[in-house]
This record gives C-alpha cells, sequence and structure tokens, in this order.
C-alpha cells in the first residue's frame, strides 16, 4: 500500500466523486480510478457505495477514512516536529537594528559572510519595550526607553550634524553656531513614541540654546528630507552616519561649533539570557573607536 493511496483516498470521500477528485488531484480519473481499485483489492472490502452519479462511503469505507485521517495527521506531526528540530538546532540570532549608515550595513554583511553557518534575522525596531525580548541583539542609540536591567555596551559615538543647500545657504561652509540659527527654518523628524526617538533629543538641544524652532518640514525619509532642503531656505540636524546613505550632491555637512553633540550607539541584550557567543562575535564585529574611521 503506497501512501499517496490513502492521500487520494481521502480527497474522494471528501469530494464525492471521482471525476471531480481527479480534477482537484490533477490527475486523470482512469488513473485514480485504477488508484481506488487497487486499495480496496488490498483490503479486500468495497470502500464506496454508487448514489445515483455520486459515490458515498459505506461502513467499510468511513472506518477506514477515520484510521486514514489519523494516519495522515500524525504523519504531518512528525514532519511538523522534525521541522522545529532543525530550526532549534540552526545558529539563529534575531537582530534589531534602530540605527542605519554603511558602517552598520557593510559590517554586518562582513558578518554574515564570514559566518554562513548562523543565520541572522533582521527584525523592525519595536514600538515598546514589550517587544524587545524576541531580540538577541538590539543595535540603538542609548535610550531611557531600553529597560536599565538590560546589558550593554558602547559601539561608538556618533556626531550630531547639520545639513544645508549650498545653494540656498552659500555662506555656510564646514561650521555653524546652533545659538545664530533662532531665526532659519528647520527640517526635522516628527515625533514618535518609538525608542531612540531624535525629535525628543533635538528639542533638548534647542532648549538649551533659548528658543524653538521654527519647523515647516517634519519627515524620517532621506529623500524627502534631502528634496525639503534643496527647495526651501532650511537647514536639519540629523546623525553623521545618515551622511553616508543619503544622496550629498550640493548638500553641506556643517559640525555644530559651539553645541558639539554626539549619540552613544550601543548594543544591548536582556540579562535574562546570557548574550550567546554568536551574539558576542556580532557585537565586537560592530564595534569601533571612531565612526569616521569605522567608515572608510
Amino acid at each position: 500500500m503506497e501512501l499517496y493511496w490513502l492521500k487520494y483516498f481521502q480527497t474522494i470521500a471528501r469530494i464525492g466523486s471521482v471525476s471531480r477528485a481527479a480534477e482537484q488531484i490533477h490527475i486523470s480519473q482512469p488513473a485514480l480510478s485504477k488508484t481506488l481499485s487497487q486499495l480496496e483489492e488490498e483490503l479486500g472490502v468495497r470502500l464506496f457505495d454508487r448514489v445515483g452519479r455520486n459515490i458515498v462511503l459505506n461502513r467499510y469505507g468511513e472506518s477506514f477514512l477515520k484510521n486514514t485521517n489519523e494516519i495522515l495527521n500524525r504523519l504531518e506531526n512528525a514532519r511538523m516536529e522534525l521541522e522545529r528540530i532543525k530550526m532549534d538546532s540552526v545558529r539563529r540570532l534575531v537582530v534589531c537594528i534602530n540605527t542605519g549608515n554603511k558602517y552598520i550595513s557593510n559590517r554586518l554583511l562582513d558578518f554574515i559572510n564570514h559566518h554562513p553557518e548562523i543565520r541572522v534575522e533582521l527584525v523592525p525596531r519595536p514600538d515598546s519595550t514589550q517587544d524587545l525580548d524576541r531580540c538577541d541583539v538590539i543595535i540603538t542609540y542609548e535610550s531611557p526607553d531600553i529597560p536599565e536591567s538590560w546589558d550593554s555596551i558602547l559601539l561608538y559615538d556618533e556626531e550630531i550634524v547639520a545639513l544645508a543647500s549650498q545653494k540656498q545657504f552659500p555662506e555656510f561652509h564646514d561650521r555653524i553656531r546652533l545659538a545664530d540659527c533662532g531665526n532659519l527654518y528647520f527640517s526635522l523628524p516628527e515625533r514618535t513614541a518609538r525608542m531612540g526617538d531624535l525629535r525628543d533629543f533635538y528639542d533638548a538641544v534647542f532648549h538649551a540654546c533659548g528658543y524653538a524652532p521654527k519647523v515647516i518640514h517634519q519627515s524620517t525619509s532621506v529623500d524627502q528630507v534631502r528634496t525639503q532642503l534643496m527647495l526651501d531656505r532650511c537647514i536639519t540636524l540629523v546623525p553623521f552616519g545618515i551622511t553616508t546613505i543619503m544622496d550629498m550632491t550640493d548638500i553641506c555637512v556643517l559640525k555644530l561649533e559651539d553645541y558639539p553633540l554626539t549619540r552613544k550607539v550601543c548594543a544591548y541584550w536582556t540579562n535574562q539570557k546570557k548574550l550567546s557567543e554568536d551574539a558576542s562575535a556580532l557585537v565586537e564585529c560592530l564595534k569601533t573607536d571612531n565612526l569616521l574611521s569605522g567608515l572608510q
């Protein structure tokens, strides 16, 4: 008796027609009829009675269908159990990256290429700390949203810089005094409830400078921000790493002369579970003393 005989029998019993069952299985009706005959010959009983143009299970068929369902269900459960065992045996890292630049992406690709035996699964940044526990490592800016009970290590300090269109601000070169920008317009990221919110960080800086910024555009889209800078006489503040993934044609990078800012980029993991050797290797791969040197 072949396993596919049971699957074919199950389909015929569910549909109540050999011809329609053959269409669903995508074989010819004669071939399916022959398989059913082989099964009945093997069992020594007929499984169906003909009623009009259809066939229905008789008492032998009803008994055999019950056992067939149990057999096929057990086989499917066995297959799924093997899949779970295989997944458990795979070296797997769940990583959330809440900061973007070429350094991070290049080093992550280096890690993946050098460790093909490790499956790295990237997940979106969580909206709240409730979603953090599923991650092995979270790469993000130092944030009060990360529970104090979590372990962390500093990967690098990332400088905050101002960006301006060379066409709109020909007077700017490589530096700017943030205290002198009270009359300028800004393009800034919208405020969110997510961890590491840059807008809260920037607002604290403007408060220290003694003014509220004149915001004419709010977005975290790199392309939208660049377009706004080119069209209007406004500036923006970004972590330096953003400049590595942004089209910087006719855009100048300005260091904050009077209010130098940096954000610490850290690796976090819950102390409810020990940092694995694979996760530790990834963290070491991402560490650098200087982001600028890491981008070269």
